[in-house]
Order: structure tokens, then C-alpha cells, then sequence
């Protein structure tokens, strides 16, 4: 009890009022509170009471919340009173990244797997954890990323297709004069390419240097081959005119050349032979498989004639 007396020119007045406190019941949500923001928080009264305001104009006991903020209640319990409590609610962003759809890929190619998320922590399906990863087969490749304790996975299913089937041989020698006929044919290719922009499915060389042919398969998938030719001149040398010699003479025929084989008509190998009696001789210079004749009448007379 409580009372009061007042005294006023020696009057007194006195009065008194009985206050009693109703046992109360205090509503918490909780302490402040950080999660990752691909998660719902669901903030709830532990009291029931007969009305309910929340920070955001909702009047339910509970709500849910995707945002960052202070976040309050208010109740009033069945005894009248009301109790209120607040909460600091944050939400970390996600390490969002995604490789896009699954894909096929040409055989014989690789793909780079990156994500544009750093200072984070990487997980490969293989247990690998560098920032980026190298596909060479076809499979099932997934990133599990964690940022300040928020993880995001993502996958991507890869295939590979059958490359176009390409050989131009290897690199090789023809003899100047001569041709050789490239064939990049093959019956899944669509289209050619070759080194001087010409599309036909095979190519005529005659001149030394560098030959590649590019051909695309109908799936879209393309392979290149490539082939050295050289060029190897021909022997150069002359037997000279057809001759007349005198019966008691001989004539070397020569061809001045040192390192090539020789084939004479005689059945000689030497680059040089010596005739005495006419007939028509012949020689053939072999420069690496490269071969050229030349052959020669000599017409005999007798001596003194």
C-alpha cells in the first residue's frame, strides 16, 4: 500500500492506493543472428498474447524475414501488458556462380572451369581445390565454393563428339617437274579449307613449302593436318650432240656430276665412261630417287676415211 498526507493551514488530508504487479512474461527472439541469404529465417513469439505488431506491420506471431535489419514485436499478453524485444538479423550474400548449361565438345579439345568468385574456398568432384579446372573427358564436373561460411555448388555435364578424320601423310619429297595430289575426303566432312583459301576436297601440289588442309565434320567439329612438302631438283648435265669419232679413237662421255648414282647403258655406275665404237649410250642421274637421261649417237669411221 501507498499513501500520501497533506497538511494546509493546519488542515490534513491523508489518502492511500494499493498497487499489485500481475506476474509478466518477457518475449524474446532471440540474440542477433548472421545466415547465408539463400536461407528463410522464421522469427516467432515465445509468448501467446492477444495481439501482435511487428516491425513490419505484420499482426501474426510469427513471420518470416530474407533481409538484412532490426527486426521487433510487441505483445499484448491476457493481462494487459505488453512486452516487446528486438533482433539484428543479417544475411550473407551467396558465392553465386554457374558454368552455364551442359555442353558438348569436340574431341580432342579441352574447357577452362572458372568462377569470377575469389577469396573463397573450391571443392571439385575430384577433390581438387584450385580456383579453376581443366576438362579433357567427357563426364559429370561440379564446384561446391564456400565464402564466409555460405556455400554454392553448381554442375555441368560434358560430352564430346567425334572429330572429322584427317591425314595428309607425312611430309615428303617430289621431284621438280612432277605433282602430288593431296586427299583430305571423308565421307562425315561437309566442308574444306585449305592453306590458300580453296575449298575443294583435294589439292594438286607442284612446289615446295607448307600444305594444311581444315575440314568440318557435319556435327560442326573441325580438325586440321598439315604436311611438308619439299622439292628436289632434277639433274642438270648434257651428254652434248651426237658425235662422229674415227675408228682408232676413244671419247670419254661425262656428266660433271659428283654424289648422284649413275646408270649407264654400258651397265657403269661412274660419272664418266669411255666409248670406242659407235652405237647410241645412254645415262641416267638418280638425285634422291629424282631421275633424269640423256643419251648420245656416235658414229664410227675408219681411220684415215
Amino acid at each position: 500500500m501507498y499513501w500520501v498526507r497533506v497538511e494546509l493551514d493546519g488542515c490534513v488530508k491523508t489518502d492511500s492506493i494499493n498497487v499489485s504487479y500481475v506476474p509478466g512474461q518477457q518475449v524474446l527472439l532471440g540474440a542477433d543472428t548472421s545466415l547465408c541469404s539463400n536461407n528463410i529465417l522464421t522469427l516467432s513469439s515465445n509468448v501467446t498474447g492477444t495481439a501482435y505488431i511487428w516491425s513490419n506491420g505484420a499482426t501474426t506471431p510469427s513471420i518470416q524475414v530474407n533481409n538484412t535489419g532490426l527486426y521487433w514485436i510487441r505483445v499484448l499478453l491476457n493481462s494487459g501488458c505488453w512486452t516487446t524485444d528486438s533482433i539484428n538479423v543479417q544475411f550473407i550474400p551467396v558465392p553465386y556462380f554457374s558454368f552455364g548449361a551442359d555442353t558438348a565438345l569436340c574431341e580432342f579439345k579441352n574447357l577452362l572451369l572458372t568462377t569470377p568468385v575469389t577469396g573463397a574456398s573450391y571443392l571439385w568432384q575430384d577433390n581438387s581445390t584450385a580456383s579453376s579446372y581443366l576438362v579433357i573427358g567427357p563426364g559429370l564436373y561440379w564446384l561446391e565454393l564456400t565464402k564466409n561460411g555460405c556455400i554454392h555448388r553448381d554442375s555441368l555435364f560434358v560430352t564430346y563428339m567425334a572429330a572429322p578424320v584427317i591425314d595428309l601423310g607425312v611430309d615428303t619429297s617430289i621431284c621438280a617437274g612432277s605433282s602430288l595430289l593431296l586427299d583430305a575426303t571423308h565421307s562425315n566432312t561437309v566442308s574444306y579449307l585449305w592453306q590458300d583459301a580453296s575449298t575443294n576436297p583435294v589439292y594438286t601440289v607442284s612446289s615446295a613449302g607448307l600444305y594444311y588442309a581444315e575440314v568440318t565434320a557435319i556435327n560442326g567439329c573441325k580438325k586440321r593436318d598439315s604436311i611438308q612438302v619439299m622439292l628436289i631438283p632434277l639433274p642438270a648435265f648434257s651428254l652434248g650432240n651426237d658425235s662422229v669419232i674415227c675408228s682408232a679413237n676413244n671419247l670419254v662421255l661425262q656428266t660433271n656430276i659428283i654424289g648422284m648414282l649413275h646408270l649407264w647403258s654400258t651397265g657403269a655406275t661412274t660419272n664418266s665412261i669411255i666409248v670406242n665404237s659407235a652405237g647410241l649410250y645412254w645415262v641416267e642421274v638418280d638425285n634422291m630417287g629424282c631421275k633424269k637421261g640423256f643419251c648420245k649417237c656416235i658414229y664410227q669411221t675408219f681411220a684415215g676415211s
